[in-house]
């Protein structure tokens, strides 16, 4: 329709006034070519020297996502943009672009070990899992060729580094292997099943509080699938919407079938579709949930969809950057705190030497036995407190805040009481051998003869 109607815009300003018998179809041209001239002004006008964002994908590649620039030339015709960046210009369709300032395109730099404090670190390690010194294993370093292929334990530590880099906002990623797998797993007995109740209750649960929750979803490798797959379930809870991810042309039935079940728990709308356009080269489905999963947090942040570049080959070195230096710092950090284990475990082992040799392991034992008590009923409340969440990683509770004095207003605060001032008296001049019964004399008649000198 516009090239129509830009075919005769050109013809008229290209042809003669028209006789009488045309002019009806005249007046219809120039009406159409003055409402399309309007469009283009509006168009150029809303466009023309504007900061702009690609926040779309347009091809399986998306090369482009996440790029800003200046836009310098707007096809009507063609309903295009060119943009044009500190290096080169490019040009896209115009749905790819938002408008953007440069100080909407300012992105939260991840989180920084360099204030961190112990208390902090103890808790990253709980939630990684981390409970036991004496159980914990080594944490696997992450660089920019190893390993080949990340898996969930890498996930893990990525959901880690997403929630201290925005601690404010609301969302949840639910770990595949500890809580996704026993939720989605067949159960037979009767047991297993109340355990998934519960845990589908925990997923509502979770839905009614967070504002945004991800499921990653794994196809384990098999004959049928012979390096597995990975894929991304979204769920928006305001504006309420579901976006699906999987990075591969033909999609992953396994996967699939996961998330419809997880929306069934939700009761959402099951029909869903793959959200995006970009699709992997190679085997790196984990490193694209990465992606996505960034790129959904930053925009509940309010930073935009184009606040992550594009999956190209840099962006996949800053993902396994950002990987690099958390394993490496948790890493210390859990050598140091298995170190100091061993530490107490060593002195605690030498007081109960010396408390045997000096009560006698009768009375050692029944210490035992009530410490162990005591716990037991410990966990039994804690328990009890959190039985509707099973599967979860409970984060360490906060210590209470120290009680302070109340300090006295100065309204009540009592006066001090004058200080009596000092009656004048003659002991400086006493000596040695003087009488004090002259004192009052010698204060009566001043210059007698009897005034000592």
């Amino acid at each position: 329709h516009l090239s129509k109607i830009s075919v005769l815009y050109r013809i008229q300003q290209t042809t003669p006034p028209l006789p009488y018998p045309c002019k009806a179809l005249s007046k219809q041209v120039s009406a159409e070519a003055e409402a399309l001239k309007a469009e283009v002004e509006a168009l150029k006008e809303k466009w023309f020297r504007k900061h702009v964002r690609v926040e779309a994908e347009v091809d399986k590649l998306s090369s482009r996502y996440g790029e800003f620039g200046i836009v310098t030339n707007v096809d009507h015709e063609l309903q295009q943009l060119t943009a044009i960046t500190d290096t080169e210009a490019f040009t896209m369709p115009i749905s790819a672009f938002a408008i953007r300032t440069a100080r909407e395109c300012a992105v939260r730099p991840f989180f920084n070990f360099s204030r961190v404090t112990t208390q902090r670190l103890t808790l990253m390690l709980h939630q990684l899992g981390y409970w036991d010194p004496s159980a914990a294993a080594p944490i696997e370093s992450v660089t920019n060729t190893k390993p080949y292929r990340l898996e969930d334990q890498h996930l893990r530590v990525w959901s880690l580094a997403l929630s201290a880099t925005f601690p404010k906002e609301k969302f949840e990623i639910f770990d595949p292997q500890c809580f996704l797998r026993r939720l989605i797993g067949d159960f037979q007995d009767e047991e297993g099943s109340e355990e998934k109740d519960k845990l589908e209750e925990c997923v509502r649960e979770a839905f009614r509080k967070q504002d945004l929750l991800m499921f990653p979803l794994q196809c384990p490798e098999s004959e049928d699938h012979k390096i597995g797959h990975w894929t991304l379930l979204c769920v928006q809870k305001h504006p309420q919407e579901i976006r699906y991810y999987d990075t591969m042309t033909d999609q992953n039935e396994v996967c699939l079938s996961k998330a419809i079940r997880i929306l069934g728990i939700l009761g959402l709308q099951q029909d869903i579709q793959p959200v995006n356009t970009f699709r992997q080269k190679g085997d790196e489905c984990c490193e694209c949930v990465m992606h996505y999963e960034e790129l959904e947090v930053r925009n509940l942040a309010k930073e935009g969809w184009g606040s992550v570049k594009s999956l190209h080959p840099q962006h996949r070195l800053a993902i396994r950057g950002h990987l690099t230096r958390f394993t490496k710092n948790l890493e210390a950090y859990r050598q140091k705190w298995v170190e100091q284990e061993q530490l107490v475990q060593v002195k605690e082992e030498a007081l109960r030497k010396f408390v045997k040799s000096r009560v006698g392991e009768a009375h050692v034992a029944q210490l035992e036995l009530d410490k162990l008590r005591s716990l037991a009923l410990m966990v039994a409340e804690v328990s009890t407190l959190h039985s509707d969440m099973p599967g979860l990683i409970m984060p360490a509770p906060k210590p209470p805040p120290k009680p302070r004095a109340p300090r006295p207003s100065p309204k009540q605060a009592p006066k001090p009481a004058p200080k009596p001032k000092p009656q004048p008296t003659l002991d400086p001049f006493m000596k040695p051998g003087m009488s004090p019964e002259l004192l009052p004399q010698w204060e009566a008649e001043p210059g007698s003869a009897n005034w000592p000198m």
